[in-house]
């Protein structure tokens, strides 16, 4: 058997010759449009390369006056956001135009929770429409047709799924010269704020236009008739940091996606801090995720206290951040004692 002898020789910065070569080699950028799918749930994506002009938001009736500040604003729900609209419509029935005054919620949200959704208030049979009605808007002074809202039976009877789950979200705001704000978008993220100088107002469709700087791309696609999906995304980006590499590796490997959410687990409680501050970086902090502990039963009974005190502290989060212990019985394993940590974006 012969014997292989790799003589490593080291350059001027101190690094092996194999080192130096592994990095070359990871030192690239690469282009997130080339990643882009053709389509989503059967809709075609649009790109939208730098220079171009694409809508961005929703439709804005009454908009007047110019740009001068783009903030992104955390929205901490106390309430339940289909719980708050029940109880305003409980009381009396209204358009969401009303509703939009009365639980401080913008369009976009109300029509998610009661109309868009899987599992919306209309369908689940919560509420209910009864015609239409008039009401004035003092922006275009003139009145407004919109459907009535109302509360059924049914609200009062059955408890609302979820009810203590409290929703956070940040939206997208502009302020115009006037002091006056405008949501843009009601789910946002604070890594995309656009530059208030590349939006303009198209009278014709309602909508802002984004013009597109030459560091990014927009992709976006129609879900259905005034529902559009836009995500801004940096041009290009440099791969030659070790901690993506690393990071993006243990995510192949023990990430799942499902129905929109994407979660990781480990046993390791410095893994699972590894990547948790890696998705830092990004701008997914502690906060933004849900924690649950998965345990295994086969050759033990967990102490749920000792669990509860273990894992937030490895972690550094609150004990409430653990949302529930879920046991199962499967094949033994010698970190069953501790369980594995689960957390859910």
């Amino acid at each position: 058997m012969k014997k292989i002898l790799i003589v490593q020789k080291l350059n001027k910065k101190g690094l092996n010759q194999q080192e130096s070569n592994i990095k070359r080699g990871i030192n690239m950028k690469i282009n997130l449009l080339d990643f882009v799918p053709k389509y989503i749930r059967e809709k075609e994506i649009i790109p939208g390369l730098p220079g171009e002009k694409l809508c961005l938001g929703r439709k804005i009736i009454n908009y007047n006056g110019k740009i001068d500040k783009i903030e992104v604003r955390e929205v901490n729900e106390l309430e339940n956001p289909k719980t708050k609209i029940l109880n305003v419509l409980s009381k009396k029935s209204m358009s969401l135009n009303e509703l939009m005054k009365k639980t401080k919620l913008s369009y976009d949200n109300l029509r998610w929770h009661i109309i868009r959704s899987k599992n919306s208030l209309l369908r689940k049979g919560f509420v209910k429409t009864k015609g239409r009605v008039f009401y004035p808007c003092k922006e275009i002074n003139r009145k407004i047709s919109g459907i009535t809202l109302s509360a059924t039976n049914k609200f009062n009877e059955t408890k609302l799924e979820n009810n203590q789950k409290n929703p956070r979200r940040k939206e997208l705001i502009l302020i115009n010269s006037k002091k006056k704000k405008f949501i843009l978008s009601s789910w946002w993220t604070s890594l995309l704020k656009p530059d208030a100088g590349n939006l303009e107002f198209d009278d014709s469709k309602k909508k802002f236009l984004y013009k597109i700087p030459k560091t990014q791309i927009l992709i976006q696609y129609e879900k259905s008739k005034d529902s559009l999906y836009s995500t801004i995304l940096p041009k290009e980006i440099n791969i030659n940091d070790e901690q993506f590499i690393t990071t993006l590796g243990l995510l192949l490997g023990e990430m799942r996606v499902r129905e929109g959410d994407i979660s990781f687990s480990n046993t390791e409680s410095y893994l699972a801090n590894y990547v948790l501050n890696s998705l830092k970086c990004l701008g997914l902090a502690k906060k933004n995720f849900k924690f649950s502990i998965q345990v295994n039963t086969k050759n033990f009974k967990p102490k749920h206290e000792e669990l509860i005190k273990y894992w937030p502290k490895e972690l550094d989060i609150n004990k409430d951040r653990i949302s529930n212990i879920f046991e199962y019985e499967k094949h033994g394993t010698n970190r069953a004692d501790i369980g594995r940590i689960d957390f859910i974006y």
